[in-house]
């Protein structure tokens, strides 16, 4: 009895663990369940003035689970590149250079406005209408098999 409750705690515990890695933390935001990435960049600097600032993670996907993983964001509602304009801007770095997006020719996007005044959390038509910003904007490069994830409140 004693060997199964540690065997649940140590279970409780990696799940918890996967749950909190960047990694998980991109699957949750996202609402997807990607295949396993590695991990190449993780940047984070949220905890100012009211939680203000910028989580950057950067997943590598194999060829195959990169393939595994745009099938999942294509049925998730990601559009196909070009991105709009506003997030044309975003990539570009007009925001912040706390990340950078590479060049991107062939892949998908995804964003979330979280702001207390968007009626669309889908539409980024008021993004740079406002004077802060809180969204979750998502760039898969189909060919480098790349995520880059960024998450952005002011």
């Amino acid at each position: 009895m004693k060997s199964m409750f540690l065997v649940l705690m140590l279970l409780v515990f990696l799940n918890a663990c996967a749950a909190s890695s960047p990694e998980g933390q991109v699957r949750r935001e996202l609402g997807l369940d990607l295949p396993a990435a590695e991990q190449v960049i993780t940047r984070e600097s949220h905890g100012g003035f009211h939680g203000d600032g910028a989580t950057w993670i950067e997943l590598s996907y194999t060829s195959e689970t990169g393939d595994q993983a745009a099938e999942r964001m294509k049925a998730g509602g990601w559009q196909p590149l070009p991105a709009t304009e506003n997030l044309q801007r975003v990539m570009a770095g007009e925001l912040s250079d706390e990340w950078s997006f590479p060049e991107i020719a062939n892949g998908l996007w995804y964003f979330y406005d979280r702001h207390s005044e968007s009626k669309d959390p889908a539409d980024d038509a008021e993004l740079f209408n406002r004077f802060s910003y809180n969204f979750t904007f998502a760039v898969f490069d189909a060919d480098r098999d790349r995520l880059y994830y960024l998450e952005f409140d002011t």
